[in-house]
């Protein structure tokens, strides 16, 4: 799924994007520009700024939630 279309960006390379930026510093927040700047992208508008804020907050929770479970899959009850 195309998230930003002026920058072209994947919801998958946003994925990995955040993975990354995760590994270099867990406890610093993940935002739209950290996010470009990993991705090596500028956006031209900013249409995408809500959909992306929804992304991350996601993604983030998702992979806060594996980490807290040791790599296990998430369980279905806690799913969204």
């Amino acid at each position: 799924m195309i998230i930003c279309q002026c920058a072209v960006i994947r919801e998958a390379e946003v994925e990995t994007a955040i993975r990354s930026l995760r590994e270099k510093n867990p406890k610093a927040q993940i935002t739209q520009s950290r996010l470009f700047k990993e991705l090596g992208k500028k956006p031209d508008c900013t249409d995408c700024a809500p959909l992306l804020n929804h992304r991350i907050t996601r993604i983030t929770a998702d992979l806060q939630l594996k980490d807290y479970l040791k790599g296990d899959d998430i369980p279905r009850r806690l799913k969204r």
